[in-house]
């Protein structure tokens, strides 16, 4: 936090962007049924869709603004990402989120056009978002990288506060 604090003055509010992503799953398979009290057998009904599931990167400014969210869906065959109504769509054969669709992401979002100074991202320490060719491509678009430190995230970072 004192890298962020030290580097206050310099941020310019509309690149500094905090990203994070979560799963979302298709079905939400509640721990708890009703039925009588006593009963030996209770039928859990389910859609078979428990397991399965999407990643989605929400991001946000500095300065407030909520950027597009970025859905990744699972298929073999990966691409660059693709804008689908008010959302962008990437595709990775696990869903996941790893170096080449991060790579995609900052290219998405910092494009070459608008780099400008006093450009930040901030995010959690997951292995993608520190590895070597992600910090070549911030290098690269002189974006200055803020990671979380692990098991701190839930306490400061705003979008496992506040989400």
């Amino acid at each position: 936090m004192k890298f962020l604090e030290d580097h206050k003055p310099q941020m310019n509010h509309e690149r500094t962007i905090l990203m994070d992503e979560t799963a979302v799953y298709f079905e939400d398979a509640r721990p708890y049924t009703v039925d009588e009290i006593g009963a030996r057998h209770v039928v859990v009904r389910s859609t078979g869709f428990a397991s399965m599931r999407i990643t989605v990167m929400l991001a946000v400014t500095a300065s407030g603004t909520k950027l597009p969210p970025c859905i990744i869906w699972k298929r073999k065959t990966r691409g660059s990402i693709e804008r689908l109504g008010g959302c962008n769509v990437a595709y990775q054969p696990r869903a996941w989120v790893d170096q080449d669709l991060l790579l995609n992401w900052l290219d998405w979002y910092y494009p070459a056009v608008l780099q400008s100074t006093g450009q930040y991202i901030v995010w959690d320490s997951m292995r993608a978002h520190i590895g070597q060719r992600v910090k070549q491509r911030c290098g690269e678009k002189a974006i200055k990288m803020a990671a979380v430190p692990g098991g701190l995230t839930p306490y400061v970072q705003a979008e496992d506060v506040g989400i």
